[in-house]
């Protein structure tokens, strides 16, 4: 019996080893194995989410087989983060699964991975609505679903996540009203719901929210007006208010918010106002007001602000001369002032600065002459509008310039930029010409032949025109924009634009054409302007006839890390 006891030790020994070494080369070496329900719970998320290419048999925490790779492309990342410092086990943290090609729909519940802080599902194709579910996360602080198909509304019980700091739920095409209760969210710092298609009023609810940093609601259908309550934000860092479908005015409570070194509104409808109260705000590095109606005169304290990188007032009703102390402005990388009533000389140290738009204005031809050089791409013309015909007056002020960023005069008066303005606004004016013609196909560029699919061009020639409209309130969203190219949304009928009825200018736009096409010109044309533009000046801005100023022309790529870089 003592031989049998004393031969059965080593064997149990033996065994135990074995199988702890088969476990340590199983899992990597990593003597914490994942629980068993965290493992299922990764399962299910996986199949939910359309991700095939884990590999289950290894152990999700040792980084083997595709759980989690190398950011070699930034733009796309396989990342699933454990915490393994308790005992004898690991939990999963985090899940980062960007750019994956992901069309499956949201798992319903996240409660199968108790532990998890943050879930990352940007830039895929995934569908369906934001899961109720979520909301019995209880240790959740980041959620980040930018860039997907996601529909519905935000659902209320994401208010019961208390540890939430950052939501993020940019470039879909979620709906509805904002649920009160999310004013509940006692500890959100990122709330970035732009270019949805949210409706309604922000809810008085948001009051509370006197945690946030980051705010951003641009290009949705909101209703009603700024609420004053934004006063109580008082550690707002930024705030994002562009075309989001809010009343002006601009609420004089704005000036509490000391903190803010990133203000962006425009496009607000609603009588007009005075320039709001900023002169407390000295942290501004980015200020952008763009069709605000704002009348009155430029205060002199924006002069003084000295970290400024981007100044845009364009398109409002701004009178009176540019106070003389905006030659403090030498940090600004980009000044427009753009389509106001601004009357003067334009101060020397406009000249100096880098991308500055004063066209548009009533400014008057004087000056400061030749010691006061132009280094830098300022666009000074002062186009008109005369009945419905477009023209171009000489420039302020011609100085040679060897710098060559400077696009100087051509021989008639008209930079290369405002050429490219005026052949831009040609092509618009003739697709509305030919759309009336049932002709727009003969747009496309001939040298396609017929290998092109016409309904589809179609499409996208129709939601381009949507969205050349010059009124904001018109204009489609981009989730919209995105909805009509995939084909989900019918194209509504564009109304043509009055300014372009006048029967001569049609009947000259159209000879033009018939002429160029006869000689096969018009395509080199427009090629050959575009190349010389781009090769003339690296930093100035497109021109614009619509309240979108260049500094604010995002490239919206959805395979790139621009959204989630945007500070």
């Amino acid at each position: 019996m003592k031989k049998k006891k004393m031969f059965l030790v080593p064997f149990l020994l033996a065994s135990t080893l074995s199988f702890c070494f088969a476990t340590m080369v199983a899992f990597g070496a990593n003597i914490n194995p994942l629980p068993p329900e965290e493992a299922q719970a990764l399962v299910e998320i996986a199949k939910t989410l359309g991700k095939t290419d884990w590999d289950f048999s290894k152990d999700p925490c040792t980084r083997q087989s595709g759980w989690s790779k190398p950011e070699e492309d930034t733009s796309a990342v396989v990342r699933l983060g454990c915490n393994c410092s308790g005992e004898n086990v690991c939990n999963v943290v985090s899940i980062s699964l960007k750019c994956q090609n992901l069309s499956g729909t949201l798992p319903p519940n996240l409660t199968g991975l108790p532990y998890l802080q943050e879930i990352e599902l940007t830039r895929n194709y995934l569908n369906g609505s934001i899961p109720p579910g979520w909301g019995s996360s209880t240790q959740l602080v980041n959620i980040s679903l930018l860039g997907n198909r996601l529909t519905g509304s935000i659902p209320k019980e994401l208010a019961n996540i208390p540890t939430l700091k950052s939501f993020v739920v940019e470039f879909n095409q979620l709906s509805g009203n904002l649920p009160p209760e999310l004013g509940k969210m006692s500890s959100i710092e990122r709330f970035f719901l732009t270019s949805n298609n949210f409706t309604g009023e922000l809810p008085d609810s948001f009051a509370r929210l006197n945690t946030l940093e980051d705010f951003r609601i641009g290009d949705n259908h909101f209703s009603g007006k700024i609420p004053n309550y934004i006063q109580n934000w008082t550690k707002l860092e930024k705030l994002v208010i562009q075309a989001s479908g809010l009343n002006g005015p601009i609420p004089s409570s704005i000036a509490h918010l000391k903190n803010l070194t990133d203000l962006r509104i425009s496009d607000l409808n609603g009588s007009e106002q005075p320039f709001p109260p900023l002169d407390n705000l000295t942290k501004l590095k980015t200020l952008i007001l763009r069709n605000c109606n704002i009348t009155g005169e430029l205060p002199d304290y924006l002069g003084n602000r000295t970290k400024l990188k981007t100044l845009d007032l364009s398109f409002n009703n701004l009178s009176g001369k540019i106070p003389s102390n905006f030659s403090g402005l030498y940090n600004a990388t980009y000044i427009y002032l753009t389509r106001n009533l601004l009357t003067g000389e334009v101060p020397v140290s406009m000249l100096k600065a880098n991308n500055t738009d004063l066209s548009y204005n009533n400014f008057t031809v004087g000056g400061s002459g030749p010691s006061s050089c132009q280094t830098s791409s300022v666009n000074l013309f002062s186009p008109s509008l005369i009945g419905n015909n477009f023209g171009l007056s000489s420039c302020l002020e011609s100085i040679k310039c060897p710098n060559r960023n400077f696009i100087p005069p051509s021989e008639n008066g008209i930079s290369l930029g405002a050429k490219v303005g005026i052949v831009v606004a040609s092509i618009i004016i003739l697709a509305l010409l030919l759309k009336e013609k049932e002709s727009l196909l003969e747009l496309v560029d001939p040298r396609l032949g017929s290998n092109y699919k016409k309904e589809e061009v179609m499409v996208m020639i129709n939601v381009a025109l949507l969205c050349t409209n010059a009124s904001a309130a018109i204009r489609p969203t981009m989730s919209l924009v995105v909805s009509m190219l995939e084909g989900g949304t019918i194209v509504p009928v564009l109304v043509s634009d009055p300014s372009v009825s006048d029967k001569e200018m049609k009947e000259a736009m159209m000879e033009h054409f018939q002429l160029s096409k006869e000689q096969n010109m018009h395509a080199r044309q427009i090629e050959s302007v575009s190349s010389t533009f781009i090769q003339s000046t690296s930093t100035d801005g497109p021109w614009t006839a619509s309240s979108t100023s260049a500094a604010d022309l995002y490239p919206v790529n959805l395979n790139s890390n621009y959204l989630e870089k945007r500070a």
